[in-house]
């Protein structure tokens, strides 16, 4: 891939004028050879490492205020991941976090851990560690916005690997709202 393309268009630019001015002697396969070089050099040519397949990191956030809601909607979140992955090369992770991070068990078992602390820090930092730098990866994270540490560490380790973080507040549904009216 090449960042710039247009400087290609420098090509027919240089053929012409070393038609047009032929004392440059642009057609010398030694200055020729200069040129295209230079053309190719301002082109800015990058190979993409990375394969074309994604790592999906979901955290689930399994803490006391969660739980029931990760457990009540996962079943439909899961299926709907599973169901637009682009190919079949993109992987899904599922991982459970509380005060403790566990990979959620291939037989769907529940989360055992202390549920006491929200470590969303601890979680993101740990896939941050995990993260191939071969393949492109993502972060989404579902949880209800309550983390029982800073975040701003384990964000730039995430940003510093080129993972970008998602998120989803899952939140009770309120039966009772309230809307003041009027105010005296």
């Amino acid at each position: 891939n090449f960042i710039s393309p247009e400087y290609f268009l420098l090509i027919p630019a240089l053929a012409l004028a070393g038609w047009f001015w032929r004392s440059l002697r642009l057609q010398a396969p030694l200055r020729a050879i200069i040129l295209l070089l230079a053309v190719l050099a301002l082109a800015d040519p990058r190979v993409n490492r990375q394969q074309d397949s994604l790592d999906l990191y979901v955290l689930l956030d399994r803490s006391d205020s969660t739980e029931d809601l990760i457990d009540r909607n996962l079943p439909e979140w899961q299926r709907l991941l599973e169901k637009s992955k682009p190919s079949r090369h993109d992987t899904l992770h599922l991982i459970n976090y509380a005060a403790e991070v566990a990979e959620l068990g291939a037989d769907g078992s529940s989360f055992t851990g202390s549920r006491k602390l929200t470590r969303t820090g601890l979680a993101l930092s740990s896939i941050a560690a995990q993260v191939d730098e071969k393949r492109p990866s993502r972060v989404l994270l579902f949880t209800d916005g309550f983390a029982t540490e800073p975040l701003h560490e384990a964000a730039a380790q995430l940003q510093a690997r080129g993972v970008p973080l998602d998120f989803r507040l899952i939140r009770d549904e309120k039966e009772t709202d309230f809307r003041l009216s009027r105010f005296s």
